[in-house]
């Protein structure tokens, strides 16, 4: 007789939950207050005897707009994108970690800035440069690869045709998601996918190597400006001197197709610097002066 009991007790709350559902539709909502105002206009509309079995419910309800606003909330976290698209022009791309991408021409590069602390995880179609920041897994997915990495440098050239990985430092994991083959690059090696499932694995030449910001950008994050006109003045062959000791350090993304002068005034400017050019390979710089 019990269990009759308990099961009549059962079918009764489960009718009363349908009966309530039914007349039930709660919009979306964008805040507690909000859900909390919609549920209660339902409510007072719902027909007495389902009025009457929905305040069993009634203090359930602020816990349940509660959740809703909270997954609302992670849900646009999570799928909030920001898309890089090139042209006939190289972009440097600064993620939320501060590594680095150079976006080659004609490609496209889409990141989740919002969820980047959680996964990283981006796409690519096209060619890019990539330096990447230690932390968790660092991963590029592609329409027919994908390569994992955890800070390294390395660059990737996907298309619906082709996809080319050649890591430079540290190591990366590539990957065929039709077949899940993968192969791990170590520094100087680089993979081809010739075919669902195999990967040609080869060295990369020391020439090669060496010309891989060749078009690209010269990368400085926090650096001191003194290290900075040191390397200028050694990729230019030109001497840069400091009038005085500047305690001073710079951020940016330097194109190396510019020339020296446009080079240290993109340094110069936002350091409220200036330089004077003294012969044809000798610059020095000092701090604006006062007039």
């Amino acid at each position: 007789m019990k269990k009759n009991k308990k099961n009549r007790m059962n079918a009764d709350a489960d009718l009363r939950s349908s009966e309530i559902l039914k007349h039930l539709e709660v919009t979306f909502p964008s805040s507690k207050e909000e859900a909390w105002k919609s549920i209660e206009s339902k409510l007072d509309n719902l027909p007495a005897e389902a009025r009457q079995s929905a305040s069993y419910l009634r203090p359930l309800l602020p816990i349940a707009a509660a959740f809703a606003l909270i997954f609302s909330v992670i849900v646009f976290l999570r799928y909030y994108s920001v898309d890089y698209t090139t042209n006939d022009d190289l972009i440097a791309v600064i993620l939320p970690d501060d590594s680095h991408i150079d976006l080659g021409v004609h490609s496209q590069l889409r990141i989740y800035p919002l969820w980047w602390k959680f996964s990283r995880n981006l796409s690519l179609a096209g060619e890019a440069r990539f330096e990447v920041a230690k932390g968790n897994r660092f991963r590029v997915s592609s329409s027919n690869g994908s390569t994992e990495v955890l800070g390294t440098i390395f660059t990737i050239l996907a298309s619906e045709e082709i996809y080319k990985v050649a890591c430079y430092s540290g190591s990366v994991k590539v990957s065929d998601p039709l077949t899940d083959v993968s192969a791990i690059l170590i520094a100087n090696e680089k993979a081809e996918l010739k075919k669902p499932g195999v990967f040609e694995i080869m060295l990369i030449s020391q020439e090669n190597a060496n010309t891989i910001n060749k078009n690209s950008y010269f990368t400085f994050k926090n650096q001191p400006v003194q290290s900075v006109f040191t390397i200028l003045a050694s990729e230019f062959d030109a001497e840069i001197e400091l009038e005085q000791s500047i305690d001073l350090t710079y951020s940016g993304n330097l194109k190396n197709d510019l020339s020296i002068e446009e080079i240290l005034n993109a340094v110069c400017i936002p350091l409220d610097l200036e330089y004077v050019q003294v012969s044809e390979n000798k610059y020095i710089v000092r701090a604006k002066s006062d007039q």
